[in-house]
């Protein structure tokens, strides 16, 4: 039985006492974070496995652990982001249809 988008979680666990920080994550794009981190840094990675349904739990340093938060953006930055992007497609030659 395959697990619901709702149920795919991702889990980011650590404390104030110790050096290490726990991941359990679905999300294919933290995934390939995780699997780069582990062939640059094989010394640091604490034990990685996959789950019966894909996702992967792993132990790593919390000091290599950076949560982002963006700063949200204004309607008028928006309005200019979106601006670029459709004079991009009219210099790429690509239609408003095609935008997905």
């Amino acid at each position: 039985m395959s697990l619901s988008r709702l149920e795919q979680e991702t889990i980011i666990l650590f404390n104030e006492q110790e050096a290490a920080a726990s991941i359990y994550t679905h999300n294919d794009r933290l995934k390939a974070q995780i699997a780069e981190y582990a062939r640059r840094n094989p010394d640091k990675m604490g034990k990685k496995t996959l789950d019966k349904n894909g996702a992967v739990h792993c132990d790593l340093p919390k000091s290599d652990l950076r949560v982002l938060l963006k700063k949200p953006r204004s309607e008028k930055q928006l309005r200019a982001s979106r601006e670029n992007v459709r004079k991009m497609h009219e210099k790429l030659g690509i239609s408003p249809s095609a935008e997905g």
